[in-house]
């Protein structure tokens, strides 16, 4: 049985030293007697940029010390700040994972469709994109719906991948829909359990 301490009790160096560098404390595992039998230590999972990895302690002279620290596999949650070269000036554009959609899909104003090009706005601001296909959608009400679509690089955690993304007027929705086609090249994890996230430590330990 997994056995876990509230975050007031966790070891106070190792948690004052991880909220002060922007990192949040998800949970720290105590072992059990197997586990001591195991050498597996105890060990907290922290979060910081998307990127989940654990830090194990060694209790010396009264305290708990940090003493050994690996990243865990990728994985994202049901929303993640993505940048998309050449748009948005490099800054993070807030992303909503929906494993239903194909194709990922970004918010567009003003879609005009030139021949090749396709002119659209995106935060105020005009871009002109080559057009690699289009897309046909079935929307809400039972109808066909035709988007452009354009190529782009995304940066997401510590990867960088291009990426067929569909043009669309996402007002009131999140400005940047996440779909199969990016989560399968990023071969990660959408919203990990407790239980995977342990299991890939210990793992990683024994």
């Amino acid at each position: 049985m997994t056995n876990l301490i509230l975050e007031q009790d966790q070891p106070k160096t190792e948690q004052e030293q991880y909220i002060k560098d922007g990192s949040t404390l998800l949970y720290t595992y105590i072992p059990t007697l197997e586990d001591f039998d195991n050498n597996i230590p105890v060990f907290s999972i922290y979060e910081h940029d998307n990127i989940t990895y654990c830090v194990t302690h060694d209790y010396i002279d009264g305290k708990y010390q940090s003493s050994n620290s690996f990243v865990l596999e990728s994985t994202i949650g049901s929303y993640v700040n993505v940048e998309l070269i050449g748009i948005n000036n490099g800054k993070l554009i807030n992303g909503k994972v929906d494993t239903g959609a194909a194709c990922c899909s970004l918010d567009a104003k003003n879609i005009q469709i030139d021949d090749e090009f396709v002119t659209f706005a995106f935060n105020n601001r005009s871009y002109k994109l080559k057009m690699v296909s289009k897309q046909q959608i079935q929307t809400a009400d039972g109808g066909v719906e035709e988007r452009p679509v354009v190529q782009l690089t995304c940066k997401i955690n510590n990867d960088t991948v291009d990426i067929q993304v569909n043009l669309n007027d996402r007002s009131n929705l999140e400005p940047f829909l996440i779909g199969m086609n990016l989560i399968d090249k990023l071969n990660c994890k959408i919203d990990p359990n407790l239980k995977e996230f342990i299991d890939q430590c210990k793992n990683h330990l024994l």
